[in-house]
């Protein structure tokens, strides 16, 4: 009871600071002006006048990484090491990657050069010319379609399974005809979202590159030891060295892949978030994408190491509250459900979660993605009010005749150190506005069974949402997943609705054909006037890096991967 007293206390006191800066709209970079050349925001390309660098030999990185990647083949099981490593040996097709000075996405073609629609269902996709592996072996439209035939036959990766057939059409040419149409972003994502290798390499491999890695970027592995590190080198020769000598994006140009920086490359592996603060103060590591919040006051202005480090926080998750609007769930009431809604500060929120860092969300979306609206920035969105959410609360008690001692309400969360503070959060604010303190029971469940139990009309009544930011291009791919009743396992919506009103929005909004900024903010405003779900906030995690290594807003690439390529490097005041 003390605890529930003192954080009770605490998020009585917090104001109400919900903050958004403005945005500006996604776009799609298309290849097609050889004068157009990909964004630099420092380092000297940037016209950034300083002494000049004097390079040492062998120029190496070493970069903290909390997690062992298991296996190196290329459409493996995620995890966070594979997040981190794999862009290392293998590309895609294209590449989709936030912008995060100018608040949108940029995709880039890389592999392919371009692709066309044929029909609802078909798809041409051009691979450019002259690719090759660091084994020597050519990548062609075979290749592409020898990739994807696999992966799909492993059984790995969900999206694949939206693909009927491949054909070669020529060297250079694919088709791919799906088993439905897609919805917007589905195709760009099995574009983005998977690795290539040739059929050469990967066939001569002895155990499908789990241990034997080769893909089309300019880095080999050299050296791997499980638990404790991977060393890349530069390869003898890139596919691509004229994209990265002239910077085109037009020849492919991607920073990801720019390995015009970096001879050699090492990654350590350090499970213990203590050991790596220690790594990154010794100098046993110059990067690390995984510092333990704790430990992030040492790096910051102000602290002891903040004159050898600079910190760049970028954003993780979004996180909102969905409510189970099924004839099961109290809050089926509107009432209720705005009461829920106007009683959570998500600047509270974030406060409580990620010490302030991060910002308030005002719809079911984030700012980078590329049909985001910039006016919700500035409309009314379930705004933190006490004395109006007792109101809606009181037309509840009304309507229903429950009472205070009498509501109980069942908060579904997938379990995590991040979701267990938020969910508490939530459920403090809760309890303050129904002045009950066991009013809400917090459910925490596994990723698995929290998908499975969020189907299940009969197992919660509010339900913690998050999204994917910087590896999403769309608001509609969350829509599509939580929303589209066609989809869903359980064939009803998240909010188990049954609203016919909703799948003609979501429909209109997530058609290839119908995709607009209408229709976009037509199902937005719709589940906000039924108060379906509200948008929390998205929080900031960090990387911390050697303050010679600039460039750290450009530190994110594809699939949320800490791009080290993109970054640049003042070698001249390194302690290499």
């Amino acid at each position: 009871m003390k605890r529930w007293l003192s954080l009770l206390l605490v998020l009585v006191m917090i104001l109400a600071l919900a903050s958004c800066g403005d945005k500006k709209a996604g776009k799609d970079v298309e290849p097609t002006d050889s004068a157009q050349t990909a964004p630099k925001t420092s380092g000297p390309d940037a016209g950034d006048e300083g002494p000049e660098q004097q390079e040492p030999e062998n120029k190496e990185l070493v970069v903290g990484i909390s997690t062992d990647p298991v296996s190196w083949e290329p459409w493996g099981a995620f995890n966070n090491g594979r997040k981190h490593l794999m862009h290392l040996v293998y590309q895609t097709l294209t590449a989709e990657i936030p912008d995060l000075v100018n608040g949108t996405t940029i995709r880039y073609y890389v592999l392919a050069s371009g692709y066309e629609q044929i029909d609802d269902r078909t798809y041409e996709v051009y691979v450019r010319e002259g690719i090759y592996d660091t084994a020597g072996n050519p990548f062609t439209a075979k290749d592409a379609v020898f990739s994807y035939s696999t992966a799909k036959a492993q059984g790995t990766l969900a999206q694949l399974n939206a693909i009927e057939s491949l054909e070669v059409v020529d060297d250079y040419t694919f088709r791919m005809t799906t088993s439905r149409t897609l919805a917007v972003g589905d195709f760009e994502d099995i574009l983005t979202g998977f690795n290539m290798v040739t059929q050469a390499s990967y066939e001569s491999s002895p155990d499908g590159m789990v241990t034997t890695p080769v893909g089309t970027t300019g880095y080999v592995l050299i050296d791997y030891v499980a638990g404790s590190h991977a060393v890349f080198e530069k390869a003898d020769s890139y596919w691509n060295n004229a994209a990265n000598e002239s910077r085109s994006i037009e020849d492919g140009y991607c920073s990801t892949w720019d390995c015009t920086k970096l001879d050699k490359i090492r990654y350590e592996i350090i499970t213990d978030p203590t050991t790596m603060t220690i790594a990154l103060e010794s100098g046993d590591i110059d990067i690390s994408a995984n510092v333990s919040s704790n430990d992030l006051q040492l790096f910051q202005d102000g602290g002891k190491l903040a004159d050898k480090f600079d910190v760049f926080a970028h954003p993780e998750n979004m996180y909102g509250i969905s409510f189970n609007a099924s004839k099961s769930s109290p809050t089926n009431n509107y009432n209720l459900r705005m009461a829920l809604a106007h009683c959570v500060d998500p600047q509270g929120v974030l406060d409580a979660t990620f010490d302030g860092s991060g910002i308030v969300l005002k719809a079911w979306a984030y700012p980078t993605f590329m049909d985001y609206q910039n006016k919700w920035d500035d409309q009314p969105y379930f705004e933190y009010d006490l004395d109006l959410a007792k109101e809606y609360l009181q037309k509840f008690y009304d309507e229903t005749g429950t009472t205070a001692d009498t509501l109980k309400l069942r908060l579904l969360t997938q379990s995590g150190p991040t979701t267990g503070k938020i969910a508490e959060a939530v459920q403090a604010y809760i309890v303050t506005l129904v002045d009950n303190p066991t009013c809400v029971e917090i459910l925490s469940f596994d990723r698995g069974t929290y998908n499975s139990m969020w189907m299940d009309e009969n197992a919660f009544d509010i339900l913690l949402i998050y999204g994917q930011t910087a590896n999403r291009t769309y608001c509609t791919y969350a829509w599509n997943s939580y929303a589209n009743a066609a989809k869903l396992q359980h064939k009803n919506d998240v909010w188990h609705s049954g609203d016919e009103k909703v799948q003609e929005l979501l429909n209109a909004a997530i058609s290839v054909k119908t995709h607009s900024d209408e229709t976009v903010s037509d199902f937005q405003q719709y589940i906000n006037d039924q108060a379906y779900i509200k948008n929390l906030m998205c929080g900031d995690v960090y990387v911390v890096g050697k303050s010679w290594i600039g460039g750290l807003e450009d530190c994110i690439g594809p699939k949320d991967c800490l791009a080290i390529m993109a970054l640049d490097y003042d070698w001249s005041k390194s302690d290499k």
